[in-house]
């Protein structure tokens, strides 16, 4: 069975896998059946729970390397190394990893030199 993990850090998700559960697994995220520690600010969610037409049901890095596979991103104008997949009313989200400045609106320097040295 698979399942997706979400870790917040300060009630915000900032980082999903997609983990495979026993099938034998009760339900219980922080018991005997589940392979791996669950922290405290962790979310353990089966995609028995998700609805078909969501695209959690997508492998969160194959989303984001299918998302900007022809584009990049209109906030930060990085690409798939520089976000995290969230997920977000049944679907993922690509949340910036390196938001650009809110006072400059400069992009991170980060990005300035992956998009320099790689195009």
């Amino acid at each position: 069975m698979k399942a997706i993990l979400i870790s917040y850090a300060a009630d915000t998700p900032c980082e999903t896998a997609l983990v495979e559960l026993p099938d034998h697994y009760d339900g219980d995220p922080y018991g005997d059946t589940v392979p791996f520690c669950v922290g405290s600010n962790q979310e353990l969610i089966t995609l028995e729970d998700i609805p078909a037409t969501s695209t959690l049901n997508i492998d969160p890095q194959t989303w984001l390397a299918e998302l900007f596979e022809y584009q990049f991103c209109e906030e930060c104008a990085g690409d798939t190394h520089h976000h995290v997949a969230i997920p977000l009313n049944n679907n993922w989200f690509a949340k910036c990893k390196y938001p650009p400045d809110e006072k400059t609106g400069k992009t991170h320097p980060v990005i300035q030199t992956y998009k320099k040295d790689n195009f």
